[in-house]
């Protein structure tokens, strides 16, 4: 299979679990003792989708067979199994996964790569809470946008939770990251382009960031690559 760009995508979690090639039994032994900690059956199809859609799109990035495609997840500070996750034999292949009631993400790249999903919801962030994730210059924005702001405000998370998986912050740095004159699909701080997108059904807001453009798949788009070898 020919090797395709830095990528990203997200996809409904039934819609990956309807149309995968790949099903539960590609899943590590770890993978599945994680998966049946999840009390909620729905955060437990969350988590198994973003599992195989993270597969999926790296086989694409890599141009290798999906099935080859063995994830690993390692905690620096816990040695849990959880944390930036990896591809064993594919030292190179960067990929992130993200999942938010019903919806998964992941993006896979040859050089550093985060991604995030949220959907939108119907209660409004409370200022103090803006505060603690924004910018002095971004939470001005948002306060002058009106009926907007929640949306705004989302938007600003997810690209900074893209971040915090590509180890340019973390939460607790959020406020000093600056991101209110960057654009959509923008770059920020010279090196790391921004991915934005949004989806209808369900209303999400996405991004995805990497030290290289990533183009958006769609999940039709992908399974049509033959992501798994005949």
């Amino acid at each position: 299979m020919t090797a395709g760009p830095p990528s990203a995508i997200s996809a409904t979690t039934a819609d990956v679990l309807r149309s995968s090639p790949l099903g539960e039994d590609a899943l590590s032994p770890g993978e599945h003792t994680r998966a049946a900690a999840f009390k909620n059956p729905s955060d437990r199809e969350d988590f198994i989708a973003a599992h195989l859609l993270v597969r999926l799109l790296a086989a694409h990035v890599a141009g290798a067979d999906a099935r080859d495609m063995h994830l690993v997840q390692h905690c620096d500070q816990c040695r849990g199994p959880h944390g930036k996750p990896a591809v064993l034999g594919h030292p190179d292949l960067a990929v992130s996964m993200s999942h938010a009631r019903g919806v998964v993400a992941a993006a896979a790249g040859h050089h550093r790569v985060g991604v995030d999903i949220e959907p939108l919801g119907s209660s409004p962030v409370p200022r103090r809470a803006m505060a603690h994730v924004l910018a002095p210059a971004e939470l001005r924005r948002l306060e002058a946008s009106g009926p907007s702001a929640q949306t705004a405000f989302l938007r600003t998370w997810v690209r900074k939770e893209s971040l915090i998986k590509c180890g340019v912050t973390d939460l607790a740095g959020m406020q000093r990251i600056d991101l209110s004159e960057v654009p959509d699909n923008g770059r920020y701080d010279d090196t790391w382009h921004l991915l934005d997108w949004r989806t209808d059904s369900p209303a999400c807001m996405a991004a995805a960031v990497g030290t290289r453009p990533l183009h958006l798949i769609g999940l039709p788009a992908l399974l049509a690559r033959d992501p798994v070898a005949a």
